[in-house]
């Protein structure tokens, strides 16, 4: 396949590596084998969209130049390698990672002592 000298990837210049193939199957896809997985998620990036900014739910720790989205649920960052570009990972809409347990279980504390302060201003 020929490579673009363009700074904007191909959804045909894509190289799916094997943890985001991985990530895939645990996260989406659980009962598919590897290769029922890598399959299923090589006809999916034929539908993605590239995106320069990573979605706002994905908290990306280290970003990555490029964005692969799909659905808006799944999204695949891209570091270029070799003249191709690679997912990285496989990222899921409904995952939590830890950071986002925490902020949430936080967010919860928090509303819970604001209701426990306003039942307590009623008596």
């Amino acid at each position: 396949m020929p490579v673009s000298s363009g700074a904007t990837p191909r959804l045909d210049e894509i190289d799916l590596s094997e943890h985001a193939v991985a990530q895939y199957r645990e996260r989406v896809r659980p009962a598919l084998e590897l290769a029922g997985a890598r399959a299923e998620l090589a006809q999916l990036v034929l539908n993605g969209q590239i995106l320069v900014q990573p979605p706002d739910w994905t908290r990306a720790a280290s970003p990555k130049p490029f964005y692969l989205v799909i659905g808006g649920s799944l999204a695949l960052p891209l570091a270029r390698q070799a003249g191709r570009w690679v997912t990285t990972t496989c990222l899921v809409n409904a995952t939590l990672t830890s950071r986002r347990r925490q902020e949430r279980q936080q967010y919860k504390a928090v509303r819970a002592a604001g209701k426990r302060a306003r039942r307590r201003a009623h008596w």
